[in-house]
């Protein structure tokens, strides 16, 4: 709206000085002609400047409808002006009612946030109060049991008195414990490297299963006997580890051998060795299976039955470690079927 304004104003200054220019210059001109019509006296001078009268005059009529209708359009731009004057009073008028009702609005706003902020450190104000007092509550409630903590911050200490003397008597225990590790360690380790020979093993398999047959309420030489020599229908001579007799005059051959070797040094290699160390563990495994497998073919070949009058079609394979039997049967799992195939149980 500004610029349609500025536009108008600059059409009316240009108009009015372009019709004060025109009237100018027809002065200027009449009086000229007026001056060359003194100075010649002749007729026929007198015509021309009758001639240029009338141009003038036509000119000065021309001038005079210039003028009007410059005046003419003085008139609109005045009217536009003032119409533009009248919308741009009315837009500030609009725009101070705006900016009145803005700044009302930002006064009330400003109250709005006060109130709430007094609202609100009100509330903050009483919760602690609040807060105060149930914390006096609390602590009103816990005298007594502080009171209560410091009796049993005495038993506490009493307590960690008896117990750091139950510490000290659990420690002579723990070395004493220690120790009996040691010894048995030892024994162990002597107990391991006596089973490498094989006279020795065979005696503890021997001992092994007379311990059992004696547990189980047997007596030698009335349920059992044991190293007995006899010689089979080919005149082979057989000495089977014990017989064990049962009613009717039945008896049932029990060998007592078992390899170990292999065994006992597979166990000497950790579950946590290398893997080269655990192959070989695998490996060692394996050979103490196959040597059970041998020892299982040899002792089916012997048929002791055949040495007895009255004997079952088998002969029993005492291992005195259940152990010893689980990991060949882990390295080969056809071995019970073998055995029994070959009637050794």
């Amino acid at each position: 709206m500004f610029e349609q304004i500025g536009t108008v104003i600059i059409v009316i200054v240009v108009l009015v000085v372009g019709a004060g220019l025109g009237l100018f210059a027809g002065f200027v001109l009449g009086r000229h002609k007026g001056q060359e019509m003194a100075r010649g006296v002749k007729n026929e001078e007198l015509e021309e400047a009758k001639t240029s009268l009338e141009n003038a005059r036509f000119e000065n009529a021309e001038l005079s409808a210039r003028n009007a209708a410059a005046q003419a359009q003085i008139e609109g731009v005045n009217q536009q002006l003032a119409f533009a004057k009248s919308q741009l009073a009315q837009a500030q008028q609009a725009e101070q009612i705006r900016i009145q009702q803005e700044r009302e609005r930002a006064a009330a706003e400003a109250e709005r946030k006060r109130q709430a902020d007094a609202q609100a450190a009100e509330v903050k104000r009483a919760e602690q109060e609040a807060r105060l007092k149930e914390q006096s509550k609390v602590l009103e409630a816990l005298a007594p049991v502080a009171k209560n903590l410091d009796t049993l911050q005495n038993k506490v200490t009493q307590i960690e008195e008896g117990r750091k003397r139950e510490m000290g008597a659990l420690g002579a225990q723990l070395k004493g414990l220690n120790d009996q590790q040691a010894r048995l360690d030892k024994e162990t380790s002597s107990l391991s490297a006596a089973l490498r020979n094989n006279k020795v093993r065979g005696a503890w398999g021997e001992a092994q299963l007379k311990n059992i047959v004696e547990s189980a309420g047997l007596l030698e030489h009335v349920d059992f006997d044991t190293q007995v020599v006899v010689t089979d229908a080919d005149g082979r001579t057989l000495r089977p580890d014990m017989i064990v007799h049962l009613p009717g005059g039945k008896t049932i051959p029990i060998d007592a051998k078992v390899p170990y070797a292999d065994y006992q040094r597979a166990c000497e290699i950790p579950d946590t060795a290398s893997p080269e160390d655990i192959a070989r563990r695998d490996d060692l495994l394996r050979s103490h299976a196959k040597a059970l497998r041998e020892h299982v073919r040899a002792l089916g070949e012997k048929a002791y039955w055949n040495a007895f009058d009255v004997a079952p079609d088998f002969v029993v394979a005492f291992i005195p470690n259940e152990a010893l039997l689980q990991a060949a049967l882990e390295a080969d799992p056809t071995l019970m079927d073998d055995a029994f195939s070959r009637k050794v149980a």
